[in-house]
């Protein structure tokens, strides 16, 4: 019997490992992906998620966001041993720069695909004001848009929501966040929508804005886990 993979056992171990560079990075790096990843149910589910909703038609770019992500787990000059030819880094930080750097150059060379387009999506949700350039939002919509009716649509579009304020544009944050809560197909739960704009809103000072939604969700969604938050932000304004 022969031992040779067939193209189709090739293309499976590829995303395969992709899948779980994935898994494995967001595990050991939850609190660099928290923001509103956790809010939409755990950074974990999260990538998860944004994984999941990719169909991944270029194994080449699928390796190359596989390579970026694993390098956020590579081998220090302080580690014990390292593998034969691995690449080494200084320290966390180079490191981190290194694997975001990857990101960023996937996420120029190829944003109107999926591989692409998720890299400018965990960019956002790890730098936020820092990447928020005018293609990675616009790479993050798409995605959110290609992926409809996915958790994956709804990280993409926080992240993109959240970068934007961050950058110092928050009424155009709290724009695109009122077209996704008027929205019938909304990538994003209801409740995260208003606890994003009351939120957006207590931003730009419009604090009584910002109090009539965390209100809203205290009144209409009692089952949501941002409630408590809505009440504790109610009490300060």
């Amino acid at each position: 019997m022969s031992n040779r993979l067939t193209k189709k056992q090739m293309k499976t171990d590829q995303l395969q490992h992709a899948l779980t560079d994935a898994r494995d990075f967001v595990a050991t790096h939850k609190s660099e992906t928290t923001r509103w990843a956790l809010i939409a149910g755990g950074a974990i589910v999260a990538i998860g998620a944004l994984w999941g909703g990719i169909v991944l038609r270029n194994n080449r770019l699928a390796a190359r966001l596989s390579s970026a992500l694993a390098l956020f787990d590579a081998p220090l000059s302080s580690d014990a041993a390292t593998a034969p030819g691995a690449r080494v880094f200084k320290d966390v930080a180079e490191r981190t720069e290194a694997a975001k750097a990857e990101l960023a150059s996937l996420a120029r060379d190829s944003s109107s695909t999926s591989a692409g387009r998720a890299a400018a999506v965990l960019l956002l949700s790890l730098d936020g004001a820092r990447a928020a350039t005018g293609a990675n939002l616009d790479a993050a919509r798409a995605f959110a848009r290609s992926e409809s009716g996915t958790v994956a649509a709804g990280i993409a579009a926080l992240a993109a929501i959240d970068a934007e304020a961050g950058a110092g544009r928050p009424k155009e944050a709290l724009e695109a966040a009122k077209k996704y809560l008027e929205a019938g197909d909304s990538p994003v739960s209801k409740d995260v929508l208003v606890f994003t704009m009351a939120r957006l809103y207590e931003q730009t000072g419009q604090n009584a804005e910002a109090k009539s939604f965390y209100q809203r969700l205290v009144t209409d969604f009692p089952d949501s886990p941002l409630r408590t938050d809505a009440q504790q932000r109610l009490a300060s304004l």
